[in-house]
């Protein structure tokens, strides 16, 4: 991750009949208002693409 000040993430695996996929859950952990931005970046084992980015925006406001 970049800066991982305001987000937690989770990877998991997910079996199927056809193969492994995976699933990344990116959580929101700022309280404060106010936005955000931050990175993911996920290894793959492709020589294609060995890496890829998920980018994360976030905005708290007033309910």
């Amino acid at each position: 991750m970049e800066k991982a000040e305001n987000i937690r993430y989770d990877l998991s695996e997910i079996r199927q009949p056809d193969g492994l996929r995976y699933r990344i859950t990116i959580y929101n952990t700022k309280k404060e208002k106010g936005w955000y931005i931050d990175k993911v970046f996920v290894k793959t084992s492709s020589q294609v693409t060995p890496e890829f980015k998920i980018s994360v925006m976030g905005v708290i406001r007033d309910g």
